[in-house]
């Protein structure tokens, strides 16, 4: 290592050292790109010099170089804050650094040597990962990071192939107690499978089954026997295992899969009766599984009759729009005396493949050949649903009205109405619209819809300039549906509307109100933005002055905090609050295991035994406040977030701002901020927005994954961030980067700077391109007379969107109360 790489790295560990108590004193601070690593160039020839004569003069002595020695403990708080954002060749760098100048007996070089190789993994280097663990076992035997080791060493053999080595690398591992052998287990008997030996890797997964309790792990366990079994043509002990699975399993989804997975076992025995009569199982009791068109298709090349009925039903939900409806019609055919219901999915399978008129026709003949079928009302309004894709506006509201008039005991005739009107709204016909609400509040004043509609009355009206016609629609809600949840928001419209015509007094005694009855909602801070600004329509509030963020201990404030949680708790059970977990729940199993397998990076298996853990104790206010310390402290922020919102729940506090502050920055926190701040100063976005979309998208959890596939604490969709890197561009892309938060957050921040400057500073538009589509957020914006924020929420068609919004505009706003003063 020479002396200019040394330098750089004492450099670069002050800065980042520096960074940290800077920007816990509350100021905002970049800490500049710095080269870990600089290729040392070739030394060019040195000429030789000529030796000394009589009349030479002496060359002056060289003046002695001095480096300084590094602070090893700068260096590895460096090191583990790259480990935290994911930089792990920032982090590969530091520890390599610090093993250099630790002293071999220091008790952080095992650490720091753990660290290290794991590191390696991550990053993909398995080599270099399995030269720096090997031997760590028997170098310190009695090292809490040896179990941790000999675990990403066995990762590391197996992303090798190296299934021998894993083997006996986790054999080594279950030497020490542990409360994860199941985990263990499974994973040596995944090497087995692997090494195509089924015998020994059933041993290992009973003894994984021995050791689970959990319903999940057994059933992925049998399955995983089962095949272990069919390897050996072990075919009755291979079925024994999914009637195991099917005892317990509760989704169709699932049962139809193992019945689908039996009826090939049945096949490959020889028994092909039995192997039809699963087949027709999942296709009779689960025609929405894809599992059961599965079955369908064998039992079709089997030449096996079906129900051409259930047929074209299993077809329709496998999406297979073309062999339903000829399946349907079959059924029709062959049955004159029929329900009708095949004409039903006959044409929402036309309507599922843009066939619109065939759709139409289809629905037709069951409302008139069939007038008793329970599905006619459904079918009036997917053939309407039909008109309007088609885009004949006037047809689709004519069907809606029709069957409304026809059938007003319906007990869709209500949804229709609501359909149409919505309809009506969406086209900006907005006469058409007012009546149609007006209609449904009339006819149906109980619907679940009529405080709605009478909102959205308010709405057309303010949409088209009748604003004295919209304060009467708002106040007839108020008045009418005085409970209903859109309350709030119909006084919010009222005070807007009221400042719009000039009247100033009534405008801020309405939103007054509006502040008074739920000060910490959205339409509250809207209230309050109106109120400041004395605007109709003011944007995205700005950030006042610098951040202040606090120290990360602030005993004083920690102090005062403890001492109103003990004014209310009940302690009967202890003797006074402190932060410390009490025994009780450090010996509890969910964390003793939850801790294991975190130290082993098994983040989701660790996250269900914690969210366990902090439901178990979900009504003991000491022991949210104690989890909350606990999961911040690992770095868990999410659950930490969750203890303290549920302790906020449990307090006496009304509000949020009525609880000590100490508390509310527990529960609207500022994590990842090295990240965020940086990424907001290079990318000009206003932090506080970038740290409440982090709140809102993740929770700050780097490991979270939504239901669409979103990932990491900006819940970027792969897909977008392949784009993302395509744009930006950044070279060498993979998915699994998204989990990386330092790659996360700049990809995030990138999407949203762009986002910002498309829509030109609009945050209410970028937000929602951010979540629901840059497209949606166009037709959004467009539909929006006046470019009105609070309008463009409202006219917002899917609900998702509008709440994230709402969510990250309230969220920003206490933000901005606890950090920018």
């Amino acid at each position: 290592m020479n002396n200019t790489t040394i330098l750089r790295r004492i450099c670069h560990t002050f800065l980042l050292a520096g960074m940290i108590i800077l920007t816990a004193c509350g100021e905002r601070v970049v800490l500049p790109p710095l080269p870990l690593k600089t290729a040392t160039p070739a030394a060019s020839p040195t000429p030789t010099a000529p030796p000394p004569t009589a009349t030479s003069t002496p060359s002056p002595t060289p003046t002695p170089t001095f480096t300084p020695t590094p602070d090893p403990s700068v260096i590895l708080a460096a090191a583990r804050q790259h480990l935290h954002n994911g930089d792990y060749t920032a982090a590969i760098a530091d520890y390599e650094s610090a093993l250099a100048w630790l002293d071999p007996t220091d008790e952080r070089y095992p650490e720091s040597r753990f660290r290290l190789g794991q590191c390696a993994f991550l990053s993909g280097d398995y080599h270099r990962a399995i030269a720096t663990l090997q031997g760590f076992d028997q170098d310190y035997p009695q090292d809490k990071y040896r179990q941790p080791a000999l675990f990403v060493l066995a990762r590391s053999y197996e992303s090798l192939d190296d299934w021998e080595q894993a083997i006996v690398t986790y054999r080594a591992y279950l030497i020490s107690p542990t409360l994860i052998a199941d985990q263990i287990y499974e994973r040596i008997g995944d090497a087995y499978t692997k090494l195509q030996d089924p015998a020994a890797a059933l041993v290992a997964y009973q003894e994984a089954l021995n050791a689970t309790s959990s319903p999940v792990q057994m059933s992925r366990l049998h399955e995983k026997m089962a095949t272990a079994y069919l390897d050996q043509h072990a075919y009755d002990e291979a079925l024994a295992q999914y009637e195991a699975i099917l005892e317990q399993a509760q989704a169709d989804t699932y049962r139809a899969q193992v019945i689908y997975q039996m009826g090939l076992v049945h096949r490959q025995a020889g028994d092909n009766e039995a192997a039809h009569s699963r087949f027709r199982q999942a296709v009779e009791s689960y025609p929405k599984a894809y599992a059961a068109y599965l079955s369908l298709v064998e039992l079709v090349q089997d030449e096996v009759p079906v129900d051409e009925f259930q047929r074209g039903l299993v077809d329709y939900y496998a999406r297979a729009y073309g062999p339903a409806v000829e399946a349907f019609y079959r059924y029709i055919e062959s049955n004159p005396q029929h329900t009708g219901d095949a004409h039903y999915f006959a044409g929402l399978a036309f309507l599922a493949a843009g066939s619109y008129e065939l759709a139409i026709h289809e629905f037709d003949r069951l409302i008139e050949g069939h007038p008793a079928n329970e599905r006619v009302g459904q079918a009036w309004l997917e053939k309407a649903r039909a008109y309007a894709t088609m885009d004949d506006y006037a047809q689709a509201m004519y069907t809606y009205r029709q069957f409304a008039d026809t059938y007003p005991q319906h007990t869709l005739a209500a949804e229709a109405i609501w359909r149409a009107a919505l309809l009506a709204e969406a086209r900006r016909e907005y006469g058409d619209a007012i009546a149609t609400y007006s209609t449904l509040v009339d006819r149906y004043p109980d619907n679940t819809h009529a405080a709605e509609a009478l909102f959205r009355t308010g709405l057309c009206h303010y949409r088209r300039g009748e604003l004295d016609r919209a304060l009467t629609a708002w106040q007839w809600l108020i008045d009418k549906y005085p409970a209903a949840d859109n309350v709030l928001a119909a006084r919010f419209w009222m005070g807007k509307t009221l400042l719009r015509q000039g009247f100033i007094t009534s405008a801020q005694t309405a939103l007054q109100e509006v502040i008074q009855a739920q000060p910490e909602s959205y339409y509250s801070f809207r209230a309050r933005d109106l109120l400041s600004t004395n605007s109709a329509a003011p944007g995205w509030p700005a950030l006042p002055g610098n951040l202040l963020l606090p120290p990360d201990q602030d005993p004083e404030s920690q102090a005062e905090f403890e001492e109103w949680l003990a004014s209310w708790v009940d302690q009967s059970a202890e003797v006074r609050i402190t932060a410390a977990l009490p025994d009780t729940v450090r010996n509890d199993p969910y964390l003793q295991r939850g801790e294991e397998l975190l130290a082993l990076g098994l983040r989701t298996e660790a996250m269900s035994e914690f969210d366990a853990l902090r439901k178990k104790f979900e009504d003991a206010p000491a022991r949210q406040y104690q989890l909350a310390l606990y999961f911040r402290d690992l770095g868990l922020y999410a659950p930490s977030i969750r203890c303290a919102q549920r302790l906020l729940k449990l307090s006496p506090a009304d509000t949020l701002e009525a609880a000590p502050r100490f508390l509310q920055q527990l529960a609207y926190p500022v994590y990842f901020s090295d990240l965020l701040f940086g990424e907001a100063a290079a990318q000009g976005v206003d932090p506080l927005l970038l740290v409440a979309l982090a709140r809102q998208e993740s929770l700050f959890d780097d490991g979270a994954v939504s239901w669409a596939g979103a990932i990491g604490l900006m819940q970027i969709i792969p897909t977008t961030g392949e784009w993302i890197a395509l744009k930006m561009p950044w070279p060498d892309y993979q998915p699994n980067d998204l989990y990386r938060p330092y790659l996360n957050v700049k990809f995030g921040v990138w999407y949203l700077a762009r986002a910002l400057n498309d829509f030109e500073g609009n945050v209410f538009a970028a937000l929602a391109g951010y979540n629901g589509g840059p497209g949606n957020a166009v037709r959004w914006l467009e539909a929006t007379e006046e470019k009105d924020p609070d309008l463009f929420i409202e006219i917002i068609d899917r609900r998702e969107s509008a709440t994230y919004i709402k969510e990250i505009y309230r969220q920003y706003i206490i933000y901005r109360r606890l950090y920018a003063g």
